[in-house]
């Protein structure tokens, strides 16, 4: 019969293949750890490996397969430790947010705050004040965002179980101030991050991702010369793991774009094969062939998510332009249009689903920014 001896090294191979970014491999084992469990007879690991195995395969990106163990360990059993089923439930939360109505997502966070008040744990709030500061974000309420991921930060002890990472905390403070293009706040939140104990391969990208942030905010004063290497690691270091990392792969792709480094960028285009649906996915998509026409019409480069306002009335670099550039810029400009138009319906949608209006206002503003450079 297995003892707990043998659960603590099943855990030790789960978390050591988790934390090195090895989601799928990560899943596996703890999927083997709970049948055995549950074999035994011993809820209490059974719960355990369940909510891993899910996270495992949620981190991976396969978020409809990882809510059918996050389920079973959310469920209540006295037998169970309550951290591994709070975080079962945070993370189906964090499941919901992707596709659940706003409403839906606050009446599970509260749900979860009931919950903590049961078991008498509330100081683990600081997961579902991330979380709701993750909603808030999606929104583009982004005052209201930092002020939850502000609150988590101030109560989460740093690397205490259960929680996100301190790592992860910093970062999502990193996110706001971007958001918000303040210079100072987010050079704060870097280096509290750069500082942040480094629990698994997912913290170092988000470093490394935060760095690239701050430069491109930088950008005017220090130019992104030193950036492109340093996103061209962030998208070699996720392609080595099964994290996905899709934000922090735009980061780097974004840097590339401003930069004009185009045979790289190609390059990793080419590899990553971004989804054609997804709204973050095609703002770049967009947002990468206006940075192209700028560069045929002789104009600066621009970060379309951190430079406001519409294109600088400035001329070409040149009095006259070479027609072949101009046909190209103007190629650039309609293939942009289409990625903008193509997630219209999408951004609708979120729009209605998250209660905003923050997706069409983000479209609105780059197809007129669009047609403001189409003027050149």
């Amino acid at each position: 019969m297995s003892n707990d001896r043998e659960f603590e090294k099943i855990k030790e191979l789960q978390w050591e293949a988790y934390s090195a970014g090895l989601c799928k491999k990560s899943a596996e084992i703890a999927r083997r750890g709970a049948e055995l469990a549950g074999t035994t007879g011993n809820a209490t690991w059974r719960i355990c490996f369940l909510f891993w195995h899910g996270e495992a395969l949620r981190r991976a990106g396969d978020w409809k397969a990882a809510q059918i163990p996050l389920l079973e360990a959310a469920r209540p059993d006295p037998e169970a430790d309550p951290a591994d089923q709070y975080n079962a439930l945070t993370a189906l939360i964090s499941i919901a947010m992707r596709e659940s109505e706003a409403g839906y997502c606050r009446h599970l966070i509260t749900q979860g705050r009931d919950y903590l008040a049961a078991v008498h744990k509330e100081s683990w709030s600081h997961k579902l004040d991330s979380l709701e500061g993750g909603l808030e974000l999606g929104r583009g309420a982004f005052a209201l965002a930092e002020s939850c991921y502000q609150r988590a930060w101030n109560s989460a002890p740093k690397g205490a179980y259960p929680g996100y990472t301190s790592a992860t905390y910093a970062d999502n403070l990193v996110q706001t101030a971007f958001a918000q293009r303040n210079v100072a706040a987010l050079s704060n939140w870097q280096a509290r991050l750069q500082d942040s104990d480094k629990v698994g391969e997912g913290d170092k990208i988000m470093e490394k991702a935060g760095l690239l942030l701050l430069m491109r905010a930088r950008r005017a004063e220090e130019g992104l010369a030193s950036a492109v290497p340093a996103a061209l690691d962030l998208l070699r270091h996720v392609q080595a793991l099964e994290d996905s990392a899709a934000g922090e792969n735009l980061v780097a792709l974004r840097t590339l774009a401003i930069a004009g480094h185009w045979a790289a960028l190609d390059d990793w285009l080419a590899r990553l094969r971004l989804d054609e649906v997804g709204f973050d996915n095609q703002i770049f998509c967009g947002d990468e062939r206006l940075c192209r026409a700028r560069h045929a019409l002789g104009m600066p480069a621009r970060d379309d998510e951190w430079d406001q306002g519409l294109e600088e009335l400035c001329p070409p670099s040149s009095p006259i332009l070479e027609p072949a550039r101009r046909d190209e810029a103007v190629t650039f400009l309609y293939q942009a249009r289409g990625h903008y138009e193509s997630v219209l319906a999408k951004a609708e949608a979120e729009d209605r689903r998250l209660e905003t209006t923050w997706y069409t206002n983000t479209l609105e503003q780059r197809l007129a920014r669009l047609s403001a450079l189409a003027k050149h």
